[in-house]
């Protein structure tokens, strides 16, 4: 089973959106003109769910903290699906200044070392970019 986290545990990183019970001055929810990349993922046959999430939040978070050009990098572990996402594991955010800085940071050699990570514990990754709006912030 994996150890739930504690604030302390993620220290001050401003790339970490924290939910409303931690300190409000540590969330990341744009309200800019910043395009959002969204990712569903399944981890990959063999991997079962502790496996999946110590490398998840673990070494792959690390390596998508040091990427040059990164705004934001949220991790959502799906607990329930309905419908026909029951196959997701996670969600991944990532945030970027706007279209093109976004096209610079997933051709670097950075995000391929992300990727080629990922490739080692994630099967089917479904990508999306987004253009948010925030209807109710959060509080």
């Amino acid at each position: 089973m994996t150890k739930a986290l504690k604030p302390s545990d993620l220290g001050d990183d401003p790339l970490i959106r924290r939910g409303p019970a931690w300190d409000a001055a540590h969330l990341i929810h744009p309200e800019t003109s910043m395009i959002k990349r969204i990712s569903l993922l399944a981890r990959k046959s063999g991997i079962d769910a502790d496996e999946f999430e110590r490398r998840w939040f673990g070494q792959h978070a690390a390596m998508v903290r040091q990427v040059d050009g990164v705004k934001g990098y949220v991790q959502n572990k799906v607990e329930s699906a309905t419908g026909s996402i029951q196959s997701i594991d996670g969600i991944a955010e990532v945030w970027f200044a706007d279209a093109a800085s976004m096209t610079s940071v997933l051709a670097s050699p950075q995000w391929q070392a992300v990727v080629a990570d990922a490739r080692e514990f994630l099967g089917d990754v479904t990508a999306l970019s987004i253009d948010e709006r925030t209807v109710v912030p959060v509080r």
